[in-house]
């Protein structure tokens, strides 16, 4: 299956951005995860579009984003991983 990595990187950390994400998942039935990273919120997602479906919040401020297509195998739901990686 098709899954994409985003990077978002800015004002991302503190904002509420990854439980934005699980919520517009939830909202559109989609799966994958969303993490801190050192620099950025990583998002996996199987929806290339996810980003159209997201409700950024009003701290959030993206300065700069990446997409990447992976090949991995099914997540079956969304979820946050905790902790900085």
């Amino acid at each position: 299956m098709k899954f994409y990595r985003i990077n978002l990187y800015g004002r991302v950390h503190g904002v509420g951005l990854r439980y934005s994400a699980l919520n517009a998942a939830k909202r559109h039935h989609l799966c994958g995860t969303a993490r801190n990273t050192r620099d950025s919120v990583e998002i996996i997602v199987n929806d290339k579009d996810f980003l159209d479906k997201l409700d950024l919040p009003s701290f959030a401020r993206i300065t700069e984003k990446t997409i990447e297509e992976l090949d991995l195998e099914e997540f079956k739901d969304f979820n946050i991983i905790d902790g900085v990686y």
